[in-house]
Formats: C-alpha cells, sequence, structure tokens
C-alpha cells in the first residue's frame, strides 16, 4: 500500500475531513456591505467563485436590527459549491468540503484576502482561527458510544465510565487549550446517524448517511487584539496560518487508533 505524506504528515485516501474553514476577524470596514462593493467583489472572485450571494445576518422582525444597520453577508461559490469566500464588513472566511491539501486551501485564502485588500483598506486581523471538522464511519457496526474505543483512543470514552451500567448511545465533550494568544478548542462527539454539517450552503462531497459515526472537530485559533494586530497582507499572515495549521494534524493522529488508520488507507 502506498502511503502519501505531505509535509511530514500521512495524507489518507479515504480520509474522513468533510469540512475546513479559515476565518479572519478584522476591525469594521464600513465599505464591505455597501452595494457597490459586493458587484465589486463579485467581479474579482468570478473567476474562481463565480456564483454570488447575499445572505441576511439579522432577521427583519429583530428590534435590535430596526435600530441598527443590519449586517450582510456576501457569499461567492465556486460552480460545484464545494469552495466559498464569505464576506462581512469585519470578516473574511473561506470554506471547503473538497480539502486537497493544505497548500491549496491556503492559496484560496490568499486569494480572498487579496481580493478584500484590493477593496478597502482593512486596519489589521484581530482574530484568525482554522477549523477541520472529521466523521469517522469505520465498516462494522458501532452499537453504542462505547463501541468506538477500538477506532478513536479509549481516553477520549473516559466520561462513559460515570455510569458504567447505562447504555451510553451518545457521547459529547469539549477540550479548550491555550498558549499566550493561540488557543485550540476540541469537541468530539458520538452520533447516531445523519452528518456534522448539513449540504448547506456547501454541497458534501461525501453525503451523510444512516448509521453510527464519531466527530472530530477542531478549532485552532489565535486573538491579536489592539496593538498586537496582525498586517492584513498575506506576507504577515502565512507564517500564522502554518504555525495554527500544525497541531490540527498532531490532535487528530492522537485521537485515532491504527485500526482506524487501515481504513483511512483503503487497508479494510
Amino acid at each position: 500500500m502506498l502511503l502519501i505524506v505531505a509535509e511530514g504528515r500521512e495524507m489518507y485516501p479515504h480520509a474522513p475531513l468533510v469540512f475546513v474553514t479559515c476565518e479572519i476577524r478584522f476591525p469594521l470596514a464600513p465599505s464591505l456591505g455597501n452595494d457597490a462593493t459586493l458587484e465589486s467583489l463579485a467581479a474579482a472572485f468570478s473567476g474562481a467563485l463565480p456564483l454570488p450571494d447575499e445572505v441576511p445576518l439579522a432577521a427583519a422582525d429583530d428590534a435590535a436590527a430596526l435600530l441598527t444597520r443590519p449586517e450582510r453577508l456576501f457569499r461567492f461559490t465556486n460552480r460545484s459549491r464545494t469552495l466559498s469566500a464569505s464576506v462581512t464588513r469585519n470578516s473574511l472566511s473561506v470554506e471547503t468540503t473538497a480539502y486537497d491539501g493544505w497548500a491549496e486551501f491556503k492559496a484560496h485564502v490568499f486569494d480572498a484576502v487579496r481580493v478584500v485588500a484590493a477593496q478597502t483598506q482593512v486596519v489589521g486581523i484581530e482574530r484568525i482561527g482554522l477549523r477541520y471538522i472529521n466523521e469517522i464511519r469505520v465498516p462494522t457496526p458501532v452499537g453504542d458510544a462505547s463501541g468506538w474505543a477500538d477506532w478513536v483512543d479509549p481516553a477520549l470514552l473516559d466520561y462513559l465510565r460515570l455510569m458504567p451500567e447505562g447504555v451510553p448511545e451518545t457521547l459529547t465533550s469539549q477540550v479548550a487549550l491555550r498558549r499566550g494568544t493561540a488557543g485550540l478548542l476540541v469537541r468530539y462527539a458520538s452520533l447516531r446517524d445523519g452528518g456534522a454539517i448539513s449540504d448547506e450552503p456547501l454541497r458534501r462531497t461525501v453525503p451523510a448517511r444512516e448509521g453510527p459515526f464519531f466527530v472530530i472537530d477542531a478549532d485552532s485559533f489565535r486573538v491579536l487584539p489592539d496593538e498586537h494586530m496582525l498586517d492584513f497582507d498575506i506576507q504577515a499572515l502565512e507564517p500564522v496560518l502554518d504555525d495554527l495549521h500544525e497541531p490540527l494534524g498532531e490532535v487528530f493522529e492522537r485521537c485515532i487508533t491504527d485500526r482506524a488508520r487501515a481504513v483511512f488507507r483503503g487497508e479494510t
């Protein structure tokens, strides 16, 4: 079996990754909510992301929305609906359900940053985060949450011991870690049916299906307020993105077992 390794990390032919997003938050840039900016953004994104859409973020009957300017989100999507960039007056998000490696995804983020930077002056980056969601599905039946012990690190299932006489149908938990301005939030869950993400607004490349699955949802982020803000440009952004990306693969590998790796490699 040929194992593909990128940047020292194994790339599984049947990886359980279903969704990846990068969110960049910055101080209010009012012009990003204008109709003229929507037209300019649509033209700039038209090559790779030719489908524009506006998503209201505040309901018309929301009392707060009547007193303030309703927020607007402009989303630009590719034709297959597997990649998008979303822009508000204080954020940029790039999302995909068809992840093809870190280098390619990072290039999509850089393209979106260039587009936004060409539209307005962004003071700096206040927060940047990377989020990876994996749905682990296995070929043998998993009767209840305790049945995942063969596929994920048994330490993740320790809470099930609190009531050993009970049947653990589901399990949800999260761990938040902080180091300086950087943080890592890991959520995991044993679920019975469906999927961790829907088929909207992006289309899943692997449809959700009936049967149990285990979710590993990891968010690596950095908060950079006030004088510590990062410049809104690629040169400043790239090393920070690489630093945020590094622990995500490590966390995933620590969460799974060799039996799960064999499934992701297509060996079983």
